[in-house]
């Protein structure tokens, strides 16, 4: 019995040291997404990290004069962008915990 619980714990170790290393990799990700045409007036580009924290902005000046279309397609990339982040996390992590579902961030 104690070696079925000391190989238990081994496994629990390597598993906790692989799901350490992805996130770690994917942190180091970067995802990006865009919105609008940039022939029909402008285009918005956003980049997010594995982290979910938004990396860059890019917005067309011709999207300056128009508030309201300016922010419908900056939330969108934006949320197309965190989304991806999201997918690649779940993706990834599935594959190394058997598909438990951990929250993301653990």
């Amino acid at each position: 019995m104690k070696g079925g619980l000391g190989g238990l714990i081994k496994q629990a170790q390597v598993m906790k040291l692989k799901v350490e290393q992805t996130q770690a990799r994917l942190a180091q990700e970067s995802f990006s997404a865009q919105t609008g045409d940039p022939e029909a007036g402008g285009e918005v580009r956003v980049s997010v990290s594995g982290r979910q924290q938004i990396l860059s902005v890019s917005i067309d000046p011709g999207l300056l004069a128009d508030g309201p279309m300016l922010e419908d397609l900056l939330l969108a990339a934006l949320n197309k962008a965190l989304e991806e982040s999201r997918a690649r996390h779940e993706k990834e992590m599935g594959a190394l915990t058997g598909g438990l579902n951990l929250p993301f961030g653990f």
